[in-house]
């Protein structure tokens, strides 16, 4: 990621950090875009950080930055797990939506994991080194959507990691669970990438585009979704990738298996 930022801005990228949408305007112009910015990102206390990640506002945040306009011509919808929230400010629908992804991590005393690379069960579980530990996560199939950042502990690990590892190797028999995290993926309905311009009447003279629900897969397809989807808006077309059947049209016109994709089954 920082990779990119910095050849973005070799390029003449404006990059504008702790920014948070309130609302847009359209008009024949193109759009505005009412933000607030905070002054001291990386400084925020812990409430407002939780205030901000679960999409809720008050006024109490306003003593921390201030507010801003921004007017363009095009606007990217590349928001992740919120890209859902920002959907409705940009005033169309989204068919994602967040859901929580639970990592452990843990010291397995018998194994060495240090020479692997990751490795994924066929129970879903999948599993690498990080530093002197293993890191495990794993989707539970029935969680349900939302911007929930708690972790289960021992408990997602003891029901969920430690079994499966242990049924793939006796070496796993004996581990200790160090600590862990929850994070946030964003699933479509067929858990693949949207991508493309979104189709709609009410943006004036704005185009918006949009490019996420990688539901997990967005390091790996990050730089030809970013190329491709600059070449449509730049050029009207794709040229390094076709993204065309992966625009959100699909879940509408027909459904997503009208258009040929199929359904990921094994979402990491």
């Amino acid at each position: 990621k920082e990779h990119f930022r910095e050849e973005a801005a070799h390029a003449g990228a404006r990059l504008m950090d702790g920014v948070w949408i309130h609302s847009v305007m359209y008009s024949a112009a193109g759009a505005v875009v009412l933000a607030f910015q905070f002054a001291s990102p990386a400084k925020l206390p812990s409430e407002a950080k939780k205030l901000i990640l679960t999409q809720a506002w008050s006024t109490e945040l306003e003593s921390l930055g201030q507010w801003i306009e921004i007017e363009c011509k095009n606007v990217v919808n590349c928001a992740g797990a919120w890209a859902p929230s920002v959907a409705k400010k940009l005033a169309y629908a989204c068919p994602s939506e967040p859901v929580r992804r639970q990592i452990s991590l843990f010291h397995a005393r018998e194994v060495n994991l240090s020479e692997y690379g990751m490795m994924i069960d066929p129970s879903g579980v999948y599993f690498h080194p990080e530093a002197i530990y293993g890191l495990a996560g794993f989707a539970i199939k029935d969680e349900p959507g939302g911007y929930n950042f708690q972790y289960d502990a021992e408990q997602f690990f003891e029901n969920y990691i430690w079994p499966s590892l242990y049924e793939r190797s006796t070496h796993f028999e004996s581990l200790r669970h160090i600590s862990g995290w929850a994070g946030l993926y964003e699933n479509s309905p067929d858990h693949h990438a949207i991508v493309g311009p979104v189709v709609g009447s009410g943006f004036a003279g704005a185009r918006v585009f949009e490019a996420h629900s990688f539901s997990g897969h967005g390091v790996m397809q990050s730089f030809a979704v970013g190329v491709s989807l600059a070449q449509q808006i730049v050029r009207g077309r794709y040229e390094l990738v076709d993204f065309s059947k992966m625009s959100a049209a699909r879940f509408t016109a027909g459904g997503a298996s009208a258009s040929g994709i199929k359904e990921e089954t094994w979402v990491i």
